[in-house]
């Protein structure tokens, strides 16, 4: 599992630890063992019972190096059986865009996303076919009409019915796009939460995949990255050898983040119905219709229920706001391109000074952009502000930004 030859002296069992179980039992050890003539040493370890798809998708992980934690599997025989993996502490937050933190978790998962591209072994379920079922859109929807058809409930909610199918359908349609352009189709996680995002000797790795699938890596963004970090799993990609469109991939990433947001807004407000009373739920309705409230801003709903000494409701949509801003989605931080824009002015305003202030920067050559790209660029996307830059060069020009040294390395994220 090290690499290294290892003698076990001792093993303790321990009492439960921090990491969630997940659907599957998880036991706690604490190891204790030499290397050669070394002295006595000892790790936190885990072992848990597993599906033979996880399984194989940590041999694999293991196998390319990736960001995941040391893994003894079985033999890949059975449909399930334990694996033994060393613990891992929380996730190590990230602070914005700039954060090194931020850049390593990044980087980790699209080094995942990219040794993985377009390899789809026989044994790797697809999430690429029949969404409502492999991604469990499906079920909520039967238990909604099935709770339409008791009266009390659809005279109080009936009228969500074709907002949420229409969110829905507009979800199913983006992955068949993007399955069908073919670009983003990797091993993905599928299930990103706080609990699966951990961190080990300072590193970021990623556990329990046994929701993984061979899909569109997009699904893997919205429970990490906001708005603002996103460009760092982009830039990540770059790196590595897939440069995608800024504008392009930031659409993308809103699109179907805004998506998801909407149908998990949503199933809040189902939650928060059994703690109104008949007149404040009417109240509710009523701000509703007015669009007072949506997905991303719902401060005036928290109020209102505070005014009304709702407590539980108001404590309810405080907690999935908390959620939010801890993913950085309601980070007061200027836009990615507003950010670059005024980059570049400052930058052009002190050309001449960059000596005096010891400014690291590198060039990087864009490409003039065809016809076609240039109209889905400016197709009224209201996420990207417009950045013009003026080519003086049929083909080529240069943009000059700045580059901060990455602070953390890692021999489980080199590429």
């Amino acid at each position: 599992m090290y690499d290294k030859s290892v003698c076990i002296q001792h093993i303790e069992q321990q009492s439960d630890g921090k990491q969630e179980e997940s659907g599957g039992e998880v036991c706690y050890y604490k190891v204790y063992f030499t290397r050669g003539a070394g002295p006595l040493e000892n790790k936190q370890m885990i072992s848990r019972d597993a599906s033979l798809l996880e399984n194989r998708v940590l041999a694999l992980l293991c196998d390319q190096k990736q960001a995941v934690p040391p893994t003894l599997t079985s033999k890949l025989l059975s449909e399930r059986s334990r694996y033994y993996q060393q613990y891992t502490d929380s996730e190590i937050k990230g602070q914005g865009p700039f954060d090194p933190v931020t850049k390593a978790y990044a980087h980790a998962l699209a080094r995942i996303h990219y040794m993985n591209l377009g390899q789809h072994p026989e044994w790797l379920r697809s999430a690429t076919e029949n969404f409502e079922d492999r991604l469990w859109l499906r079920a909520w929807r039967k238990e909604w009409h099935l709770n339409l058809t008791i009266p009390k409930f659809a005279l109080e909610y009936g009228c969500y019915t074709d907002r949420l199918d229409d969110s829905l359908s507009r979800l199913v349609a983006f992955l068949r796009e993007r399955t069908m352009e073919g670009t983003s189709l990797t091993l993905i996680h599928t299930d990103l939460n706080p609990d699966r995002t951990r961190s080990m000797n300072g590193s970021p790795v990623f556990i329990y995949w046994e929701q993984a699938a061979y899909g569109c890596f997009y699904l893997d963004l919205p429970n990490y990255f906001s708005v603002e970090t996103a460009l760092c799993y982009r830039d990540a990609l770059a790196e590595l050898g897939l440069d995608i469109l800024p504008a392009l991939f930031m659409e993308r990433e809103r699109e179907y983040v805004n998506l998801v947001d909407n149908l998990q807004f949503r199933s809040i407000l189902l939650r928060l119905q059994e703690r109104l009373s008949d007149n404040d739920r009417k109240r509710l309705h009523f701000f509703l219709d007015q669009e007072k409230i949506n997905d991303q801003d719902f401060t005036y709903l928290i109020k209102a229920f505070d005014e009304i000494q709702c407590i539980d409701a108001a404590n309810l949509l405080r907690k999935h706001m908390k959620q939010i801003q801890s993913n950085g989605q309601n980070e007061l931080v200027q836009s990615p391109a507003s950010i670059m824009s005024i980059t570049i002015d400052q930058l052009l305003q002190n050309e001449e000074e960059e000596d005096k202030y010891n400014v690291q920067c590198h060039l990087i050559n864009q490409k003039t952009i065809d016809t076609k790209n240039n109209k889905m660029i400016d197709n009224q996307n209201t996420n990207i502000n417009p950045v013009t830059v003026i080519v003086n060069h049929p083909t080529t020009s240069s943009l000059l930004l700045p580059r901060k040294k990455r602070l953390i390395s890692s021999p489980a994220m080199k590429k």
